[in-house]
């Protein structure tokens, strides 16, 4: 009798779930689903997130930086937007570019913009730039404005320390000719106010040279020059350069008269306070530069004016184009 208790006993034990104790167990598992798994997919959408963060976090400080330093700009009207492409802040210094997504290593400094919104203080989103039809536009509170509304003031002359130079997009090749009025602060081997050179040509704008105990000036495809008396110290020579006259004034003399007739294309951009030597900047002078005008035949196509910009960085501002052109060297111009 024992024996078949025991035996029922286990049987009843080895039985299986019933249908209610099924459900309960479904039913908590289906809580778990409900409350854990969103949790694991929200983390791992965070975690995702906080890889892009670590570029949006980058470019919204920058944006804030630049809002603060140029804040009478920005209307403080509750529901205002701005938009400040990502380009805009690499050209001004405010993000190195090129301004990449952490995640897949993409270039987003022209697909991106940053919206400012101004409602009782601003909020700044990183958006597609076509998400942005309104324009970063300031206001040009100058007497000098360019095309996109920057302004500038414009100023006696840009003076470079030997460290600075201007590419200025123009190509030297026959038909490019010099107005220039630049000033010579100090002379230590080679100078060029303008000009480019390559293993077979060259051509100078204003350039000095120091060969043995002359300086010489030269312009044009050969190295037509005139020999300048050295002095123990120079500085303040002015010299022009007149357009469709070869010709080089220093200190109010007549130097050089030449007519070049040459066939020549350097296939080098002109660079401005330095020599564009086979595409490398060398022989950098260290002068002031009061007014640059470069012609192609009877076409002016630039008019630069030493000026400094709405940010205050000195720079060359092309009249013709209505843009400005920055340092590409090192340091800072100084002005006056």
């Amino acid at each position: 009798m024992i024996y078949n208790k025991m035996v029922g006993g286990n049987m009843k034990k080895n039985k299986g779930f019933t249908l209610i104790e099924i459900l309960a167990v479904v039913t908590i598992i289906g809580l778990i689903f409900i409350l854990v798994i969103p949790k694991i997919t929200t983390s791992l959408k965070n975690k995702k997130s906080d890889v892009d963060t670590t570029t949006t976090n980058l470019v919204l400080s920058a944006t804030k930086l630049y809002v603060s330093d140029h804040s009478s700009k920005f209307e403080k009207t509750d529901g205002n937007v701005s938009c400040m492409p990502l380009r805009e802040l690499v050209d001004k210094g405010y993000l190195d570019g090129p301004v990449k997504n952490v995640t897949d290593d993409k270039d987003i400094t022209n697909g991106k913009s940053v919206r400012i919104t101004y409602n009782k203080g601003f909020k700044y989103e990183l958006v597609d730039s076509g998400e942005c039809s309104i324009l970063y536009n300031p206001p040009c509170d100058s007497d000098y404005c360019d095309s996109s509304g920057n302004g500038y003031t414009e100023v006696a002359y840009l003076e470079s320390t030997g460290t600075q130079y201007i590419d200025t997009g123009v190509n030297a090749k026959t038909g490019i000719t010099c107005d220039l009025e630049a000033e010579y602060r100090s002379l230590t081997g080679n100078n060029s106010i303008v000009s480019a050179f390559d293993n077979n040509n060259r051509f100078y704008c204003a350039h000095i040279s120091n060969l043995g105990k002359e300086w010489t000036l030269g312009y044009g495809n050969y190295y037509l020059a005139s020999e300048i008396p050295k002095v123990n110290t120079i500085y303040n020579i002015r010299s022009s350069l007149l357009q469709n006259e070869q010709k080089i004034i220093v200190n109010g003399s007549e130097i050089i008269s030449k007519n070049i007739i040459d066939n020549y294309n350097l296939n080098l951009n002109l660079y401005a306070f330095a020599m564009n030597k086979n595409g490398v900047a060398a022989n950098f002078s260290r002068a002031r530069l009061y007014k640059l005008k470069l012609y192609f035949g009877d076409s002016l196509v630039r008019d630069y004016v030493p000026v400094i910009d709405s940010d205050d960085v000195p720079c060359l501002y092309d009249k013709i184009e209505n843009r400005f052109y920055y340092n590409q060297g090192t340091g800072e111009f100084l002005w006056g």
